[in-house]
């Protein structure tokens, strides 16, 4: 039998979602009675309260030490780690992040087999798993706060105190200010930007329309910029995906006439330092530069949006960056632009969120854990036995004393 535990989270500040909804644990332990048992470790700040998961079945114990598969949704400190266990969480480490090679080193240490959500993947390369959407959906809803802070025209209620996505759309629709609003992006956040968008009745055009129509009325529209529309080869001025994704520091923005165009900027691109930025700090202040307010769902600080100069909270979303000298400022300032860049947006709806990533777990991952010898599961491992897997064997490097 498989003993799965879901941890407390224990991060600071503890994060509200969970990988599975108690009705969820009930419909697992339904199909899978007999093969599956699931424990959780009781919590104050998880979004659904623990005598939820006793009533659907799940046990409640403060010791998950018998337990074989571990799941949580951030980093677990590392006094909590059970050895010799395997542990799915999303870890970030896969790019060498410094603050995280301790977590590691102690995993490695430990032996225990670390399956990151991150990393699993189809056959084909694609995600299988994540929270995406909802980072999409919240961190537009975001962006029109920031619009409604920066232009003083409307004033949405913080999607925390909504709690539920069908209000979030019900307050959006209220919104009647004219806007010119650019997404970026192709994978599930910028899916779930849209959704939200088309949901409270705002339509897509296409990139040329967008352009087109730049004096016309803009109400209730938006448009999607992907990577072909942002990026050019430095050399012939095309974009060839694939090309693209295999040497971006080949290309450079073609974004500006675009930013010319657009009051809010969504952008939910995937971003490394090898990829071009959307724009670069110095153009926020040319007289064509037309964008006044950002939610950088990314989040990559002096990333893609390279005035993202810190990680912004739930409690306190947005700052100001200033035109000229890229100061923080307030964030109605008529010489700044108005930033969103919240790390966890999944958080302020945490429930739907965690259901909506439930539901992609017992789908597409779970069964895999059943399953002996999984290829699925085995893509997915960054380190098991206290050695790191021959795919992530790069983070080596990462490792040594500098």
């Amino acid at each position: 039998m498989l003993k799965i535990g879901l941890i407390q989270e224990k991060k600071s500040p503890p994060d509200q979602r969970v990988v599975l909804s108690p009705g969820q644990c009930k419909s697992i332990l339904t199909s899978y009675s007999g093969k599956v048992s699931i424990f959780v470790e009781p919590s104050p700040s998880r979004c659904f309260p623990d005598h939820e998961y006793a009533n659907n079945g799940a046990i409640l114990s403060s010791d998950l030490s018998s337990c074989d598969l571990l799941l949580g949704v951030k980093e677990v400190p590392i006094h909590s780690l059970y050895p010799n266990k395997t542990y799915c969480f999303f870890a970030h480490v896969i790019k060498g992040q410094s603050y995280n090679m301790p977590l590691l080193a102690s995993l490695l240490e430990k032996k225990i087999r670390l399956v990151d959500f991150e990393t699993m993947t189809f056959e084909n390369g694609a995600r299988v798993i994540g929270f995406g959407e909802y980072a999409g959906i919240v961190g537009a809803y975001n962006g029109f706060r920031a619009m409604g802070i920066k232009t003083g025209a409307f004033d949405l209620v913080p999607a925390h105190i909504l709690e539920e996505y069908p209000k979030m759309v019900t307050s959006l629709q209220s919104v009647n200010f004219p806007m010119r609003i650019a997404v970026t992006g192709s994978g599930r956040v910028a899916q779930g930007a849209e959704k939200l968008l088309q949901d409270a009745g705002y339509a897509r055009i296409s990139p040329q329309e967008y352009l087109a129509n730049s004096e016309g009325n803009y109400s209730k529209k938006y448009v999607l910029l992907k990577h072909k529309d942002l990026f050019a080869n430095k050399q012939t001025s095309d974009f060839e995906r694939l090309d693209f994704f295999n040497n971006p520091q080949n290309y450079s923005s073609c974004a500006s006439v675009y930013w010319q165009h657009t009051d809010l900027l969504i952008n939910g691109i995937y971003w490394d330092e090898k990829v071009p930025r959307l724009f670069e700090k110095e153009e926020i202040s040319s007289p064509g530069f037309s964008i006044q307010a950002i939610a950088d769902i990314s989040c990559d600080i002096n990333g893609s949006v390279p005035i993202t100069s810190r990680v912004s909270t739930i409690q306190n979303p947005f700052y100001g960056i200033h035109k000229k000298d890229f100061t923080e400022c307030a964030c109605n300032d008529s010489e700044g632009l108005c930033i969103m860049a919240i790390a966890n947006l999944p958080s302020e709806i945490p429930r739907e969120a965690s259901s909506g990533f439930g539901n992609m777990f017992i789908e597409h991952v779970l069964p895999e854990f059943l399953v002996p010898q999984s290829a699925f599961i085995q893509r997915a491992s960054i380190c098991e036995k206290g050695e790191l897997t021959p795919s992530f064997s790069y983070l080596s490097s990462f490792l040594q004393p500098k």
